[in-house]
């Protein structure tokens, strides 16, 4: 693949963020990619002039956490072969997890985040909720959330479903798409979801958008076309579908009627009052979805946030 050199994979230790990894490590193996493994540490864990190294039970459990955390991460390595793999191990102190993260995915040039969509529950951190949502919003690259569900498997995609809203980004999801369909020799299932929107005419009815533009569906796969041809065409097996209905919940059903392995689909579409693909559509589907969510971005096109002061140290194996 000539989209992605550099895959950053945040861990909070979790079962989700596990099933991210191991993702994670089957990619970039196809891709001849380098792994970043990336934990964020909390300040105080390190910090031997925090209060806490003054407790005896602390200091015992404290290896010291720079070391037991670089531990950590090799071991979550162990499970898989890395012959052939490049691998960085990097831990981070921050007090602020999405920003530490975006901030490293930029300085690093990584090409793709991989992140868990759930990571540690109650009162401990969150790896989504409010991190990936987070890292979805602000990140400066492309991003794949991954489900915490038993049926996610590294390696076995064989359905794509790539959902476009005709704008100028869709070629960038086309191009992700075409080149996982590349890598995992998959099929792709290119959709439009045409919105029902109504428009006043009079005091006594309304016109839909099929009334507005007539042979809008053929329209639609005209342009569908277009996109296709604009990115040099196809070299994997692709079909067009067209459907009526709000854009997450059809691009969901699709996905589970399709039975999909994967969604790609994009984080900017349509701005001004026509409708745009992030938010309220990105979002919702990455939260939903019963499979893992590739959200594109073209990098160094939208910045993460303003990271000033949030890498206190890092530090690669």
């Amino acid at each position: 693949m000539q989209i992605i050199k550099h895959i950053l994979v945040p861990t909070d230790f979790s079962e989700g963020a596990e099933q991210a990894l191991a993702l994670g490590v089957d990619l970039a193996k196809r891709a001849g990619a380098t792994l970043h493994l990336f934990h964020v540490m909390d300040p105080l864990e390190g910090d031997h002039y925090s209060p806490l190294q003054f407790a005896p039970e602390a200091r015992a459990l404290h290896k010291t956490a720079d070391v037991s955390v670089y531990e950590m991460l090799q071991k979550s390595m162990e499970p898989f072969d890395t012959e052939g793999l490049r691998v960085e191990l990097v831990k981070q102190r921050s007090a602020r997890i999405s920003p530490a993260i975006t901030h490293y995915a930029e300085r690093e040039k990584i090409d793709l985040i991989i992140m868990g969509s759930h990571g540690r529950g109650g009162f401990k951190r969150l790896l989504l909720g409010s991190v990936t949502a987070e890292v979805l919003r602000n990140a400066p690259c492309s991003v794949l959330t991954v489900p915490e569900k038993d049926g996610v498997k590294p390696g076995q995609v064989a359905n794509i479903l790539v959902p476009i809203d005709l704008s100028d980004h869709s070629t960038e999801v086309l191009r992700w798409a075409r080149e996982l369909g590349q890598t995992y020799h998959a099929h792709l299932d290119i959709l439009h979801v045409v919105e029902p929107f109504a428009f006043p005419t009079s005091l006594t009815g309304v016109s839909t958008i099929y009334d507005i533009v007539p042979n809008l569906h053929a329209k639609v796969e005209t342009r569908m076309k277009e996109l296709i041809s604009e990115i040099g065409g196809m070299s994997v097996s692709y079909k067009f579908h067209i459907a009526d209905g709000h854009a997450a919940g059809t691009i969901l059903d699709f996905a589970e009627e399709l039975s999909s392995d994967l969604i790609v689909l994009g984080t900017r579409g349509l701005s001004g009052a026509e409708r745009f693909f992030i938010g309220s559509v990105s979002d919702r589907v990455a939260r939903s979805s019963p499979c893992p969510v590739l959200a594109t971005r073209q990098k160094n096109v939208e910045k993460a946030e303003d990271a000033e002061d949030v890498a206190e140290a890092t530090e690669p194996g």
